[in-house]
């Protein structure tokens, strides 16, 4: 018989509130990074589930125990890795619409791109929520109403994003996206458990008066509806979580000119939890959108 376990980081204050739906469901042990690492004997018969943890160090510890214990973690720790530019990679591979997007060192590759393409996203590899994304036109970084000039820092910074006043400085590696305008001004989002999409989201936001508007996200004023999707979008969606092996996830995608395209892939662990703002949308159905009972019922068959 198996047990499940929810790892907390000791400075992660929110996980436990963005979960309690879940820890009414599940009723997990609550242990920190910390105890895990010291009970590494006691590891057996127990499914762990992941929050975020932003230390890498603690992060490559977590990956050394898994690997020499063969831990089973709700989504596996390698998957839980995967940046954005690696998942670019993935959707390549499965012959997946993505927009075209770069990951580079060099400031010069940066402007080459964003000249091509005349509008750009430059997105943290790692960070979800909108956090440390920002839409480029020409020298100029938007987020929401804010406008910045864009300052390319050198190779002595690592995965910098720093604002000073009118400025925006960025650091390599840089990872590019192309700007494509979503259909209806609408971002969706799939919401994987047991490798298949239970029901859909879309994001939209009330106003559009700036290019920052695009970055449609509730931490910067979107809101969020729920829709049935369509066959086929859902279809492609099972069959790239299954080939992955997601577990517990979402995939965000946008409808360019009547076509998918995968936008990231949020898988729920060790760098990001989904969010659960949905909760608070007007047409919300605990019959239909409870994530975390889904989450919960998933894990009691697993255990």
């Amino acid at each position: 018989m198996f047990s499940l376990v929810v790892v907390i980081d000791k400075d992660n204050f929110l996980a436990k509130d963005i979960l309690k739906k879940l820890f009414k469901c599940a009723k997990p042990s609550i242990w920190s990074y910390e105890k895990l690492l010291n009970r590494k004997n006691d590891v057996s018969k127990k499914v762990f589930y992941l929050t975020p943890a932003g230390d890498k160090v603690l992060i490559s510890k977590v990956k050394k125990l898994t690997d020499e214990k063969g831990l089973r973690i709700i989504n596996s720790l390698d998957l839980q890795l995967f940046d954005k530019p690696q998942f670019d990679e993935i959707f390549a591979r499965n012959n997946v619409n993505y927009p075209n997007s770069i990951l580079t060192r060099s400031s010069a590759e940066v402007v080459d791109f964003v000249d091509k393409h005349k509008i750009a996203i430059i997105k943290a590899r790692n960070d979800c929520g909108g956090s440390g994304h920002f839409i480029i036109n020409d020298r100029y970084a938007y987020s929401g109403s804010k406008k910045y000039f864009l300052n390319f820092l050198g190779s002595d910074f690592t995965d910098k994003r720093e604002i000073f006043r009118e400025n925006l400085f960025v650091s390599p590696p840089f990872y590019i996206q192309k700007f494509l305008v979503p259909d209806d001004r609408s971002v969706w989002r799939a919401y994987v458990v047991n490798y298949e999409v239970k029901f859909f989201s879309i994001r939209k936001r009330d106003f559009y008066e700036n290019l920052g508007d695009y970055i449609i996200n509730v931490a910067k004023g979107a809101k969020y509806y729920f829709s049935d999707g369509n066959y086929e979008v859902k279809r492609l969606c099972d069959k790239f979580a299954k080939s992955i092996n997601l577990e517990v996830g979402a995939i965000d995608f946008i409808f360019h000119k009547g076509v998918s395209y995968f936008l990231e892939v949020n898988c729920e662990g060790i760098w990001i939890l989904i969010c659960r703002k949905f909760y608070e949308s007007h047409d919300y159905d605990p019959k239909k959108h409870n994530l975390d009972k889904l989450i919960a019922e998933y894990i009691k068959n697993v255990l």
